[in-house]
């Protein structure tokens, strides 16, 4: 099957995994597929019910019954309003909240079982609509829409986030359920307009999608191509810096911090203010020292890097 050989094709068949399932019909497609796939002993499920539905509690009773017929270990996570008062202290919307506690509860989960890859049932349609949401934002970044694989730097572990399904139609997951007998549920939320990416969602035909997604990986690939061109590690030539516009600039700051995870992690919104405020520094023809977290980024007269002082100044 189609969907089968493309979850095959994007994993590891001899490495562990944790799978990050809802209930819904994406991931518990994810789930039959690697069921099907892996061995048994290298799956664990993770599923967090935020309890802010009525019926959430369907969703981890289906979650349940089916490991418990496949016989595969599952964690739950059950939100509190304790957890909700804690996490509401970083960030006030939900669902800024709802993701910090789910990648803590990733990353909580790889350090207990020693597993270093969480699967999660993104397919192309999120794809797109990450991408007209970056839009929108005018968001100045280095890769547009969602990555296939995304390596994330937790305070308690670090792990890989892997996507098989990103290059998949919704239409097609749906089907592949259908022809499978696959039980799920559907969060009705999801087609409530109360968030711009559901607004998006009802909008969005198949064909759009498909041109959506051609425009995202042209974008891409254009700056991919520039900074091929212009390559640099963790160090930026100011001769070359101050020719280029204003957003490649930035994606340049953003490129160098993105080499150092520590600080790319403490800032948490890399905007595009503040992006701006230290390109508008480097422009400058003085030297600079920029404190940023424990790292300090240094601008001469000839390059601009990111140092660590507590390493007798050498490079990360």
């Amino acid at each position: 099957m189609k969907l089968l050989n493309t979850f095959k094709n994007n994993i590891n068949l001899e490495h562990k995994y944790i799978i990050a399932v809802s209930g819904g019909p994406d991931s518990m497609a994810l789930l039959e597929c690697a069921l099907r796939i892996l061995k048994k002993d290298n799956i664990k499920v993770a599923h967090v019910n935020y309890n802010k539905r009525d019926d959430a509690y369907k969703d981890e009773k289906l979650i349940i019954e089916y490991c418990q017929k496949a016989n595969v270990q599952y964690n739950i996570l059950n939100v509190t309003d304790e957890i909700y008062s804690f996490y509401s202290k970083i960030n006030k919307n939900f669902q800024a909240q709802a993701r910090n506690i789910r990648y803590d509860f990733f990353a909580k989960l790889s350090s207990k079982y020693n597993i270093k890859n969480i699967l999660i049932g993104h397919h192309q349609n999120d794809d797109a609509e990450t991408y007209i949401m970056q839009k929108e934002k005018n968001l100045i970044i280095n890769y547009y829409g969602i990555r296939q694989n995304t390596k994330m730097y937790n305070l308690k572990q670090n792990f890989t986030i892997i996507r098989p399904f990103i290059k998949v139609l919704k239409k097609d997951i749906v089907l592949f359920n259908k022809e499978n007998n696959i039980k799920f549920n559907i969060d009705k939320t999801n087609k409530q307009p109360i968030y711009r990416r559901n607004k998006i969602r009802q909008n969005l035909s198949n064909n759009d999608i498909l041109n959506i997604i051609y425009e995202k990986e042209k974008k891409n690939n254009e700056i991919q191509t520039f900074f091929n061109k212009n390559s640099f590690k963790d160090k930026v030539l100011k001769k070359d810096f101050i020719n280029w516009t204003a957003d490649y600039q930035q994606r340049a700051v953003k490129k160098i911090i993105d080499f150092y995870p520590d600080l790319n992690n403490f800032i948490i919104s890399k905007k595009s203010k503040f992006l701006f405020e230290i390109t508008k520094q480097m422009k400058s023809n003085k030297i600079i020292t920029f404190h940023l977290y424990k790292n300090w980024y240094i601008h001469n007269n000839n390059y601009i890097e990111i140092i660590n002082f507590k390493k007798n100044y050498t490079k990360l």
